[in-house]
């Protein structure tokens, strides 16, 4: 990025404001998520005032290019993510269905006592060993979520390692017996990311994340994983499916019955 000249005061300054701004975006020097220099710092690049750039800066946020955060500064627009949810929710497969390259990155492994929350939703008594996985995930090289994902200590013993081996919770939970499983519950809200979630998923902490909370369980109905994560909520759209396919396999009969035909139990959510 160049230092531009004075604006000509001719012509309508916002206008050339804009169009330089525009050709910063399609060059690549601010990229999808980026934030941009404050009002003052492009005011004395262009050599004007901070309210000719703030009517530039609006003008392209109603062009939807960019995204403005009062207090928080204005970033470049990104192209949110389709992350579909529906009986057997894969986060792979949902990147692959787009063309998308995914990463996932295990922060941290270790096992604790389940609390009351994790318990329930696992079927566990409060007190039991739970393995709790850590997942930084990304999607074309943007952070899309961090979260937790809570097995069983002691049915699910060795699934961390298998995890860093295969690199598929579907393909490590084979290795241990289950051949497939269904999202039985997901429940969504919107809130503020914490400090080390902003700084994760490289956002300001003034833009809203989305909070998912699921429940995975095996062709019985029983409780394999309960998880929390935490979406960038400008980087994705959930797309809620009903019977929909994965790995070519949506027979609804084939479901749990517990999936089918039962509300699963609702108990304390964990921040």
């Amino acid at each position: 990025m160049t230092t531009a000249e004075p604006i000509q005061r001719s012509a309508t300054l916002w206008r050339q404001i804009k169009a330089e701004l525009l050709q910063d975006l399609s060059s690549g020097i601010f990229g999808p998520g980026d934030r941009l220099p404050g009002e003052h710092a492009l005011a004395e690049r262009f050599g004007t005032t901070r309210n000719t750039v703030r009517r530039a800066l609006s003008e392209l946020e109603a062009a939807g290019m960019l995204r403005i955060v009062h207090g928080g500064g204005c970033f470049v627009r990104d192209e949110p993510v389709d992350y579909g949810i529906g009986d057997r929710t894969r986060f792979t497969q949902n990147l692959l269905s787009q063309n998308r390259y995914s990463a996932r990155r295990v922060l941290s492994a270790r096992t604790e006592p389940a609390t009351t929350a994790v318990a329930g939703h696992l079927h566990l008594e409060t007190g039991d060993p739970v393995i709790v996985l850590d997942i930084l995930a990304e999607a074309d090289d943007r952070m899309l979520s961090v979260g937790s994902n809570h097995y069983d200590a002691v049915r699910f013993d060795g699934i961390a390692e298998l995890y860093r081996e295969t690199g598929s919770f579907t393909d490590a939970l084979a290795r241990l017996g289950i051949e497939d499983y269904w999202r039985q519950e997901t429940a969504l809200v919107a809130r503020m990311p914490t400090q080390k979630e902003a700084r994760l998923l490289r956002q300001s902490r003034l833009q809203p994340v989305i909070e998912q909370q699921k429940v995975d369980v095996d062709r019985d109905g029983r409780p394999i994983a309960f998880g929390i994560s935490v979406f960038a909520a400008a980087r994705v759209r959930f797309v809620v499916r009903r019977g929909n396919r994965v790995d070519g396999d949506g027979d609804w009969s084939r479901r749990p019955a517990a999936a089918r035909d039962e509300p699963y139990p609702s108990s304390p959510g964990i921040r």
